[in-house]
This record gives C-alpha cells, structure tokens and sequence, in this order.
C-alpha cells in the first residue's frame, strides 16, 4: 500500500544497534592494530631475531588462512574475511621474500656493499609480496579499483604528487651536496636509485594502505581506516637505524603516511602517493651512498 503505510520503517529490516556498532567499531580496530601490527612488526622490525620472525610470519599465515575459512561459515562476520585474507596474502609474501629477496641480487652477481646490490635486493624483497597481494586479491574476486590501481581524479594527485616529489629531490640534492657526493656519484647511480625507491614506494603503499583502506571503510569509516593504517606503517619503522632521531623520524613518517593515505581516498588514485612515497625514499639511498662513500 502507499501513502500514510509508506512512510511506515520496515521493521523486517536488520537495523544496527548502536551498542552493536560501537563493539563492532571497538573490535574491528583493536584486532587490525594487533594482527597488522605482528604482521608488520614481523617483517619489519630489525631487533626482533630471525627465527621469531620466521615464526611470526608462518603463524600469520596460518591463523589468517584459517580465520578466512572459519568466517565464512558465520554470516554476520563474513564482511571481516577481505581483512584477513589480506593478512594471509602480505604473511605469505613475506615468508617468500625472506627466502626470494636475494635471488635478483645474486643472479647478477652483486652484494649490498653497492648500491646496485641494495637496490636489486630491494626489489627482490618487493616482487613477492607485491605478486602475493595481487594473487590473492584478484582470486577472490577483487578489482584493480578495490586497491586504487586507477587513474582516479588526476587533477588532485598529480599536482599534489609533483611538489611533493619535487621537495624531496631537492633535499636529497642538498643531502648530497652536504655529504660530499659528487654530481656524477649520483647520475650514475640514478637508475639504480630508481629501482631501489619505486620498488619500495609501490610495495609499501600497496600493503599498507591500499590493501585495506576501502576494507575497513565500511567497518570504521574513512577517517579511522585511515588513522589505524597510519599508526601500523609508522610503528613498524621504529628500528630505523639510518636516522639520527628515531624520534623526530617517526613523526615524520606518521605526518607523511596520512598524507599519502589522504591522497589515495581522496583521488581514487594510488600513484600520487607512491610518487611522493619514492621521492622521499631518495634521502634514505643517498645517505647509503654518502656512508659507504661512493
């Protein structure tokens, strides 16, 4: 019928209770910080030893694959499943990239005592957990959209994107300047650079935030999504040991990544943030080569 009964709610219709949003809210961040940040602390964090962080990273694995089974049996939480395939996948990719990271590396015949070693082991540790990531996420019916492999709003990135970019590449000239590098140092070693910072800038932004910004959304929203991915990417830098103040740097790092995830909601777009992330990732090479004085 229509008229006064169309104006009737259709109590037929689930409705979230605000006690129920607000667990789910609660739950949802505290187990994306626990799990992400194993995850990343696993594969990050230097002081941790070795064979924990094998154990970390097979553990993952393995509760992650087995949380993805058993959440698909329960209908009210099968929406948390994307989330924790994407932990399998990264966990995954990660337990490769220790054992894959340095085949590139040596099938040229190089060592991390130069900076070709150090940027085809880079890309040795990229190329699996980026083909892991995208394995997964295509098997499972996802889209190039779902991780912001788009062109988005140009207009937005690009512009953002090219300051950023261009204010990175001038420090690092005057990092160079200021450690005594030569200007043909440098352009010889520019490919190489190249490979080191685009490798990291795409594997870092696709695990970090394009993986699971769009999946938390729906859960905690635009802004907490991109708040809690913040917080893993920054606190998984904490053993840096190329900075002078690890306190300074992760302020630094945390100011960035919420520009970079910003970015990525903002313009649909992946590619601005990876090419500020890989601008940024210059100082930390010419550094390299200033102190193994190249």
């Amino acid at each position: 019928m229509t008229g006064a009964m169309g104006s009737i709610p259709d109590r037929g219709m689930a409705e979230t209770h605000p006690r129920t949003g607000k667990v789910q809210y609660i739950t949802t961040v505290v187990l994306f910080l626990v799990f992400g940040g194993i995850i990343g602390a696993a594969g990050y964090v230097s002081f941790i030893p070795r064979d924990i962080s094998m154990v970390l990273k097979t553990g993952m694995a393995i509760a992650s694959l087995a949380a993805w089974l058993v959440l698909g049996r329960i209908e009210r939480l099968r929406q948390y499943r994307p989330i924790v395939f994407g932990f399998f996948a990264v966990s995954v990719g990660l337990l490769l990239a220790r054992y894959l990271s340095n085949v590139p590396m040596q099938l040229m015949g190089l060592s991390v005592t130069s900076v070709r070693g150090v940027a085809m082991a880079k890309f040795g540790e990229a190329l699996p957990i980026v083909l892991c990531i995208l394995v997964a996420h295509f098997a499972t019916g996802g889209t190039l959209d779902d991780l912001f492999l788009r062109r988005g709003k140009l207009k937005l990135w690009l512009p953002v994107s090219v300051i950023g970019a261009a204010a990175f590449v001038g420090i690092g000239a005057l990092q160079a300047a200021g450690s005594g590098l030569s200007w043909s140092t440098v352009v010889r070693a520019l490919p190489w650079i190249a490979i080191f910072t685009f490798s990291n800038a795409f594997m870092e932004e696709l695990w970090f935030r394009a993986l699971f910004l769009k999946k938390l959304e729906p859960l905690v929203g635009t802004k907490t999504s991109l708040v809690i991915t913040t917080l893993i990417f920054a606190l998984v830098h904490i053993s840096a040991t190329y900075v002078i103040d690890i306190l300074l740097f992760l302020v630094a790092v945390t100011a960035l990544a919420l520009l970079w995830g910003w970015l990525m909601q903002k313009s649909n777009s992946i590619w601005g943030a990876v090419l500020i992330h890989a601008a940024g990732d210059i100082l930390g090479i010419v550094g390299y080569l200033a102190q193994v004085g190249l």
